[in-house]
């Protein structure tokens, strides 16, 4: 998850209004499986599969 968030981060530069807008949503759909308890799937698949892994 840390991986896709900083990979969209990383877009602001580039292209900062679709980015930003992309950003908003996964932050949305992550505080949305937060508050429904599913803590360990916090953002769909397809969004994590195209993310690097990501130290912390």
């Amino acid at each position: 998850m840390i991986g896709a968030l900083r990979q969209a981060e990383a877009e602001l530069d580039s292209d900062p209004d679709s980015a930003l807008r992309e950003l908003a949503v996964m932050l949305v759909t992550i505080s949305e499986s937060y508050a429904a308890g599913k803590y360990t799937a916090l953002l769909p698949e397809d969004q994590l599969a195209q993310a690097h892994a990501a130290r912390d």
